[in-house]
């Protein structure tokens, strides 16, 4: 694979996450909690960036290469910033450690970033699972989290490509 087309899947794959949750939300209206917010971000990140470098390279310049790399690293730190949220979100409904503020009783407190969004939100601690028959009861943060390994399996990849086209790897 191409790494245009590796930058071109990471943002396709980052949309259909974040079209999943969407879908989830808007049409079986599933109400997402604030940690379920705070997942999404680096999709939206994620997203714009893997479509700029895709077409940064197809520019063929040296100094849109460098901005790729650039990119790249930002991907990485994106989808790292879903995974631990999608972490530290499982980790809340499992009861290992407490939510935020917000997570106790379903509201946002404090002008937080739910608040801004201006989402009716569900509590954080309860687990919400979808299609029992098909994931096998595994919370939707849980889904989100093992969607999200391949996911950054690609975009590590998209930066070593990067780093490697850049010479930098070279002897």
């Amino acid at each position: 694979m191409s790494l245009r087309m590796t930058f071109l899947a990471v943002a396709g794959f980052s949309a259909l996450i974040l079209g999943s949750a969407w879908f989830a939300q808007y049409v079986l209206d599933m109400a997402p909690c604030g940690l379920c917010m705070r997942q999404r971000i680096g999709h939206y990140f994620a997203i714009p960036l893997g479509l700029i470098s895709a077409w940064a390279l197809s520019m063929r310049s040296t100094g849109g290469r460098a901005s790729v790399l650039v990119f790249a690293i930002a991907i990485v730190i994106a989808v790292g910033h879903s995974m631990y949220w999608a972490g530290f979100h499982i980790g809340v409904e499992q009861k290992w450690w407490e939510g935020l503020a917000s997570c106790n009783s379903g509201a946002a407190m404090n002008a937080t970033l739910e608040e801004l969004l201006n989402t009716p939100f569900a509590a954080c601690d309860v687990p919400t699972i979808i299609f029992k028959w098909f994931f096998g009861g595994l919370s939707m943060a849980t889904v989100h989290l093992l969607t999200l390994l391949p996911l950054m399996a690609l975009a590590l990849f998209a930066a070593y490509q990067t780093i490697k086209g850049q010479n930098f790897l070279a002897r």
